[in-house]
C-alpha cells in the first residue's frame, strides 16, 4: 500500500475534490443481466440487473475504469462501488450473505487504482472513501403501514455494521455515509460506525453527507440546520450535502448553516452540473475542506471564484 499523509492534514492546506456519481456512469455503460451475473452468478435464481454493487465481483474492470476516469480528471478522493452494499440493500437480490465480501472487494479495486496514481505523483496523494448509502428502508416512517417501522433500529445498525467491517477489511481511508434523506437512518449508521470502531480498536475519518430537496429540506421535511444539529455530536471530518440542489442554492447552505461549526463541506454542484472546466466539473459533487482552527473559511472565496468562472 502506497504511503499517504493523513487526509485531515491536507484539508488544512488546500481544497480536495471528491469524485461524482458511480451509478450514473455504470448506467451509461448499460450492463446486461448476463454481465451483472458473470460466471459466478449465472445460475442465481432471481434477476440481479441493477445490483450495481455486485459488479465489483463480476465486472471489476468496468468499476476500476470508472475510478480511473475520475482520478485522471483530478479527483483526490474516489468512492467505492458499495452504495447499496448493506445487509438490507442486498436483500432485494438475495445477496446479503456477500455483504462483507462485496465491500472488501470494492475497496480493494479502488485502492489499487488510487495507489497507482499516488505512486505516479506522490505530491497529489489519492484517497478511497467507503460509500455507504441510505438503504431503501426508512426508520422514520412507513408509508405502507403508518405508525410502525419496517425494521428495528438495532437491525439497521447491524446492517450498516457488516458493511463497515468489509470496508475496513479492504483498507479504506475514510467512511462516507451519504445521500441521507432520513436522519434517523443516518444516526443508526453513525452508531454502527462507532460500534465497529470500538470492536476493531481503530478509527478513521468520517464524512457525513445528506441530501435536500426543493425548499432546502430533506424528504421528511427536515431543514438543513436540523440535520446538522442531529449529527454534530459525531466527531466527523465534514458535514455536507450531495445530489441535492443547484450550486447557487447550495451556497446558502455551506456559508450560513456551517459558519459556526468546526468543519465544513463546500458544495459545488449537482451530479449533472456542467461547467467550462470540463468532465470533472460536470460530474463532481463535492469540494470539501476542513475549517481551520482559527475559524476562517478560506474555501468560501475559492468556491465563489469557481462559480463566477462558470457564470
Amino acid at each position: 500500500m502506497t504511503s499517504r499523509p493523513d487526509i485531515r492534514e491536507l484539508l488544512d492546506q488546500r481544497i480536495l475534490i471528491i469524485d461524482g456519481s458511480m451509478g450514473a456512469l455504470i448506467m451509461a455503460n448499460n450492463p446486461t443481466e448476463e454481465e451483472y451475473r458473470g460466471e459466478r452468478f449465472k445460475d442465481h435464481h432471481i434477476d440481479v440487473r441493477n445490483s450495481t454493487d455486485l459488479l465489483v465481483l463480476t465486472k471489476p474492470d468496468l468499476i476500476s475504469g470508472i475510478h480511473r476516469q475520475y482520478l485522471e480528471a483530478g479527483a483526490d478522493i474516489i468512492e467505492t462501488d458499495t452504495f447499496n452494499a448493506t445487509l438490507i440493500g442486498l436483500k432485494e437480490f438475495e445477496l446479503s450473505h456477500l455483504t462483507r465480501e462485496i465491500n472488501q472487494t470494492g475497496v480493494e479495486l479502488a485502492r489499487r487504482v488510487a495507489d497507482e496514481f499516488t505512486a505516479k505523483n506522490p505530491n497529489k496523494p489519492r484517497y478511497v472513501a467507503g460509500s455507504i448509502g441510505p438503504t431503501n428502508v426508512q426508520l422514520s416512517m412507513n408509508a405502507d403501514k403508518p405508525g410502525t417501522r419496517p425494521i428495528t433500529f438495532d437491525d439497521m445498525v447491524e446492517s450498516y455494521a457488516e458493511q463497515i467491517r468489509g470496508l475496513l477489511d479492504g483498507g479504506v481511508d475514510l467512511l462516507l455515509p451519504e445521500t441521507s434523506f432520513d436522519t434517523l437512518n443516518m444516526k443508526s449508521c453513525l452508531f454502527a460506525i462507532s460500534k465497529v470502531f470500538a470492536e476493531r480498536g481503530v478509527e478513521i475519518p468520517v464524512m457525513i453527507s445528506g441530501t435536500v430537496f426543493a425548499g432546502g429540506v430533506t424528504l421528511l421535511g427536515q431543514h438543513v440546520e436540523a440535520f446538522y444539529a442531529a449529527t454534530e455530536h459525531f466527531p466527523s471530518m465534514s458535514v455536507g450535502f450531495n445530489c441535492a440542489l443547484r450550486a447557487d442554492s447550495d451556497e446558502a447552505v455551506s456559508a450560513d448553516t456551517f459558519r459556526s461549526s468546526n468543519q465544513i463541506c463546500i458544495l459545488l454542484s449537482k451530479c449533472r452540473y456542467a461547467g467550462r472546466n470540463g468532465w470533472l466539473r460536470q460530474h463532481s459533487r463535492r469540494i470539501c475542506r476542513r475549517r481551520s482552527r482559527s475559524g476562517e473559511v478560506r474555501a468560501d472565496q475559492r468556491r465563489r471564484r469557481l462559480l463566477r468562472d462558470d457564470s
